[in-house]
């Protein structure tokens, strides 16, 4: 018999490998290396999102970084079946 909560957190933790992937494409970033912004994302069915930044090292960073989101939410993260969104935080590194 199948755990299916150990099943659901697999497909959750594949999709936010694949959100921070997306995340880890902002050009930009590189103006920023070393610092660092924890962003809450609530991801609906359709891939389009809300989001916060809950802490940023940077408000110059915060102000790039919420242009590269509302961008990158034009395009969506990709679609997911879940009946609820999935939120979560992430921890975003400028490199």
């Amino acid at each position: 018999m199948r755990d299916t909560h150990y099943f659901e957190s697999g497909i959750k933790d594949a999709y936010k490998a694949k959100v921070k992937d997306l995340l880890n494409n902002w050009n930009a970033q590189s103006e920023y290396k070393g610092h660092s912004a924890t962003i809450k994302l609530t991801i609906y069915g359709s891939g389009h999102f809300r989001y916060t930044i809950l802490r940023s090292s940077s408000g110059s960073m915060s102000q790039g970084l919420e242009s590269f989101l509302e961008q990158l939410n034009r395009i969506g993260l990709g679609t997911h079946r879940r009946s609820q969104p999935y939120v979560f935080d992430v921890t975003f590194r400028a490199r």
